[in-house]
C-alpha cells in the first residue's frame, strides 16, 4: 500500500478538505491532540525512572521526595493530558458538524420507527453535543424492539 492509497491520509485530506472555513480549528485540535499524546507517553518513563530508582538505591530517607514527586506526577500528567485532549474533542465535534453537514454528507435525516416516529434533520438538532442523545435513544429503542436508521441525503 502507497503513501497515497493510506487510509489516514485519504480520511486526513478529506477532512481538510470539508473543513472549509474552520481550518484554523483543524489545526488547533491537531496540535493539541500532538502534545496530548506526547504527554500521555510520559507514563511509561515515571514509571521506569521511579523502579529503577527504587531497585538501585531502595527507598531511602533521601530519595523518598523524589519518589513521592515521580508518583505525584501521574495524576498532574492526567489533568493535563485531558486538559489539551478533551478540548480538542469539542473541536473535532464542532468541526463536523460546520454549516450542517455530518461529515461531509450534507443532510442527514435520523429517524426512529415504531411507535416512537421521530425524524430530525441533523442540522434541525439545537446543539451538536445532543447527539449522544440521539444515540441513546437509539440505544433505547433497540431494547423495546424498535429500529432506527440514517438516511443520506445528498
Amino acid at each position: 500500500m502507497g503513501f497515497g492509497n493510506n487510509p489516514i491520509v485519504f480520511l486526513t485530506k478529506r477532512m481538510w478538505e470539508f473543513s472549509k472555513g474552520n481550518r484554523k480549528s483543524v489545526i488547533l485540535f491537531s496540535i493539541l491532540f500532538v502534545i496530548a499524546n506526547i504527554i500521555a507517553a510520559l507514563d511509561p518513563l515515571i514509571l521506569a525512572t521511579l523502579l529503577n530508582i527504587v531497585q538501585e538505591q531502595g527507598v531511602t530517607q533521601e530519595n523518598i521526595f523524589l519518589l513521592i514527586g515521580l508518583i505525584a506526577l501521574f495524576p498532574l500528567l492526567s489533568l493535563v493530558f485531558w486538559a489539551l485532549h478533551g478540548p480538542a474533542r469539542v473541536l473535532v465535534e464542532v468541526n463536523a458538524n460546520v454549516n450542517g453537514m455530518f461529515l461531509g454528507f450534507g443532510d442527514v435525516t435520523v429517524s426512529v420507527g415504531g411507535s416512537a416516529g421521530k425524524e430530525l434533520l441533523f442540522k434541525e438538532i439545537p446543539h451538536y453535543l445532543k447527539v449522544k442523545n440521539l444515540i441513546e435513544e437509539s440505544k433505547i429503542a433497540q431494547e423495546r424492539g424498535l429500529r432506527r436508521r440514517v438516511v443520506r441525503r445528498r
